[in-house]
């Protein structure tokens, strides 16, 4: 998979862990281990357990795709699914957002983290609540 050609503060070794994680995931993936919701949500799952496993913190995931590397490989690994038709094109953004809410909230994989997360911010909408609290997703716990 294709990544960003940017400077980046990310480990030569963790980045190749995480691109060869999603190498792995998405051959599994594509090969039609994903039919059913329940196991493509479980290898999903199984991908941010690698991100975390490879030593990628929340703090290393400042920026987009084009100036992060690590995002970078994220979304092009949803992309391949999408090409693949694994996913379709359409939902590979929702998916990209919902693989980070479940990396950085250490929850398993679901695509219903996007419509918590947009929920979430539709609630605090002219309330004068801090950005910080739109993003917490109803009944999680954040810990600061």
């Amino acid at each position: 998979m294709k990544t960003s050609n940017t400077k980046s503060v990310v480990p030569a070794a963790e980045l190749k862990a995480i691109t060869a994680a999603c190498g792995a995931t998405a051959k599994r993936l594509i090969a039609g281990h994903a039919k059913a919701t329940a196991t493509r949500n479980a290898e999903l799952s199984k991908l941010a357990d690698a991100f975390r496993k490879a030593g990628v913190k929340v703090e290393q995931l400042t920026g987009n795709a084009k100036s992060n590397p690590i995002r970078a490989t994220v979304k092009a690994f949803f992309d391949k699914l999408a090409e693949e038709g694994v996913i379709s094109k359409a939902s590979a953004a929702t998916y990209q957002t919902c693989f980070w809410t479940a990396f950085e909230k250490n929850v398993p994989f679901s695509t219903d983290l996007a419509n918590q997360k947009t929920a979430a911010k539709k609630e605090n909408v002219g309330t004068g609540k801090k950005a910080e609290d739109a993003k917490k997703v109803k009944g999680s716990i954040v810990v600061t």
